[in-house]
């Protein structure tokens, strides 16, 4: 498999901010809804539904920065060697 375009690289790196966006869009609506006057059972259900966004944010906001340090390498490098794979060391 060939290495992505500094290209493909933008354009999933877009793609990611818009999932991390509707991923804090919908932990921000449950949180609102939480509610002390909730039956307890269904207020520890939101609770782990709300841990289980904010895992999926932290390892999306990871998957991010580490999309972001790539694109700004391949910004490094001239136009030619962009779209290069880099050189493989065994």
């Amino acid at each position: 498999m060939s290495e992505p375009t500094l290209e493909d690289l933008q354009e999933l790196a877009r793609k990611t901010e818009m999932q991390l966006h509707e991923l804090n869009r919908s932990r921000e609506l449950l949180v609102r809804d939480a509610s002390p006057h909730m039956s307890k059972d269904y207020f520890t259900q939101l609770k782990g539904h709300i841990a289980t966004i904010d895992k999926k944010i932290e390892d999306v906001t990871k998957k991010l920065e580490k999309l972001r340090t790539n694109i700004k390498r391949r910004k490094g490098m001239s136009k030619p060697q962009r779209n290069l794979p880099r050189k493989r060391r065994f």
